[in-house]
């Protein structure tokens, strides 16, 4: 076990334990950096039945940390992995690759992907939230690179963004688990088979843009509908990419920290017997064929988290002008793509991806 994690920061199995010693370190190293991915979020949502409603007479809870605290300090939304975050970058997308998330939601994504030199590219319908997003930046114990967060809505991908990408990676919403706001393009206000048609057309456009031996890694879970069924929501994701000529590759189970289950499933279970969710899966796909899959390319390892001298986007913006390195036909120097049509490559350099990348 030991060598394995020296190889690759945990073990690579089918099961993530969270609630282990050398994870609960990690995370704290990250929250240290000062991820603040709540940010946004909680002045967003409007509903999360087993959050924000909880009665407050259920008594206490025992955070990460192992401390007892009361259900008036419990976290109104959900709140990503950095460590899960990490390990699924260096393990399924080469060294300096480019990331798309169509579902970013908080920072943490995207400030894992510019602190271990991934370009990064995600997309939220809310503007405060990407907002909030750029804010956290400010607040990092060292500066790091500028993720490129875009407000959008993630079905209009191939508009907003251009070039291909090494690896999708994304934790997309459950349904209406969790409800941001009264935007009718958002996905948790529209009814499961709306929701279903219009994620599965997200993913269709994302996967256009991933690049042929590459990972899609999505994490997902079960959700309930009213009456308490699961609406097989595992199932419907990775049909989804399927349907876009993805293998699916991968499963592993991602252990959450036990928090306020115990309380949550005593009463639930006696009535219903509904079991405590305690894990989240992790669905890999591939798209290619997996002959072609390269070695590992990347130090797996945990080492401190500490400034990169070599930063994969600058702050700043340059001209257009700036942006053509050699021409050899229409070719940008960012993506790496080639164009045929001149009035369609200068469309391409001056939008602001492009903008953000330089």
């Amino acid at each position: 076990m030991g060598v394995l994690s020296d190889k690759f920061g945990v073990p690579p199995f089918s099961v993530l334990d969270s609630k282990q010693g050398y994870w609960i370190d990690r995370k704290k190293e990250w929250n240290e950096l000062g991820i603040k991915s709540d940010l946004g979020r909680i002045e967003n949502i409007n509903s999360l039945p087993n959050a924000t409603n909880r009665p407050k007479s259920l008594g206490t809870y025992v955070d990460d940390e192992g401390k007892s605290k009361g259900f008036d300090k419990v976290a109104s939304v959900s709140i990503f992995d950095p460590v899960l975050t990490e390990l699924s970058y260096k393990w399924f997308c080469p060294k300096r690759g480019r990331i798309l998330d169509p579902f970013t939601g908080g920072s943490v994504r995207g400030v894992v992907a510019s602190q271990f030199g991934f370009r990064y590219t995600g997309f939220d319908i809310n503007q405060r939230q990407i907002d909030a997003n750029y804010e956290n930046l400010k607040e990092l114990k060292f500066p790091i690179a500028k993720p490129n967060w875009v407000c959008g809505d993630a079905e209009d991908v191939k508009k907003l963004t251009n070039g291909s990408y090494d690896m999708i990676f994304s934790c997309p919403p459950y349904h209406d688990l969790e409800i941001y706001g009264k935007d009718q393009r958002d996905l948790s206000n529209m009814s499961y088979p709306k929701f279903l048609e219009k994620y599965k057309r997200i993913i269709k456009n994302s996967c256009d843009m991933l690049r042929d031996n590459s990972f899609a890694v999505f994490v997902v879970s079960e959700i309930r509908d009213e009456n308490g069924k699961y609406k097989n929501f595992v199932r419907d994701t990775i049909e989804a990419f399927e349907e876009c000529g993805l293998e699916y590759y991968n499963e592993m189970i991602y252990l959450n920290m036990i928090g306020t289950l115990p309380i949550r499933t005593s009463e639930s279970f006696i009535i219903s017997r509904k079991v405590g969710r305690n894990h989240q899966n992790i669905v890999c796909m591939f798209k290619g064929r997996p002959s072609q899959i390269k070695n590992l390319d990347m130090e797996c390892k945990f080492e401190p988290l500490e400034e990169l001298e070599d930063k994969p986007i600058n702050d700043e913006p340059k001209e257009t002008e700036e942006l053509i390195e050699e021409i050899d036909g229409l070719h940008c120097k960012i993506c790496k793509t080639r164009w045929k049509d001149q009035k369609d490559f200068d469309w391409h350099l001056i939008r602001r991806f492009h903008m953000e990348q330089m």
